[in-house]
């Protein structure tokens, strides 16, 4: 168990490393954050889940970002492919993780809502 958590924060690590330094596409201009890695057992595939921070949130600006990025997979696993000590260096398939944005609208929405005071009416 604990191996492959090691594995999936080394993959982690190296594909945010990608995205930010190396991947100059000018539609990845927004705030793209690698929130997880899941790895198979066997090391051949891995989910990259990123979520991706913007205002205007449309839904096709966030389709058009993971079409780039499962695009660019081959790209990134040969970037990290020199820096990582694995045999091979595993399929990358990326997912939308709405986690992020989901608890900033839960925050707003309890923002909003006003508690009473407890004993007064």
């Amino acid at each position: 168990m604990r191996r492959m958590e090691s594995i999936n924060g080394v993959l982690q690590k190296e594909v945010s490393d990608v995205l930010l330094f190396d991947l100059n596409d000018p539609r990845l201009a927004k705030l793209i954050t690698v929130t997880r890695v899941q790895t198979s057992n066997d090391l051949k595939y891995a989910k990259i889940y990123v979520s991706i921070l913007d205002d205007s949130s449309a839904k096709d600006t966030v389709e058009e970002i993971m079409a780039v990025l499962n695009g660019a997979s081959g790209f990134i696993s040969k970037k990290i492919k020199g820096k990582i000590k694995f045999k091979t260096v595993p399929h990358l398939a990326f997912s939308l993780d709405n986690s992020i944005n989901d608890g900033m609208k839960i925050l707003d929405i309890l923002e909003q809502v006003s508690y009473p005071i407890s004993g007064e009416k």
